[in-house]
């Protein structure tokens, strides 16, 4: 397990899809991603589609984790929350 900065994780807040008008069903997320620390949100990041989200978690790894979690590890750190149907 790694050393962390007190408790951090990553907060991955899906807030809105926009849908395609020629494809209904092809759509773009909105994600909101959080740093936690100790249960408090210290930095925000708006960001669209799957590959900015993908980005920005990294960039957040990089920065605010001591070390960089094992792979098997970094879906401990990682919370994504959804209203939408997956």
């Amino acid at each position: 397990m790694s050393k962390l900065k007190n408790m951090t994780k990553i907060i991955v807040k899906e807030i809105d899809r926009f849908y395609s008008k020629k494809r209904g069903k092809n759509y773009i997320s909105e994600y909101l991603i959080y740093i936690n620390i100790d249960g408090k949100n210290i930095a925000c990041k708006e960001v669209l589609g799957q590959t900015e989200k993908s980005l920005a978690v990294t960039e957040y790894l990089v920065t605010h984790f001591e070390t960089i979690p094992n792979i098997d590890d970094v879906s401990n750190y990682i919370e994504e929350i959804t209203t939408y149907k997956q």
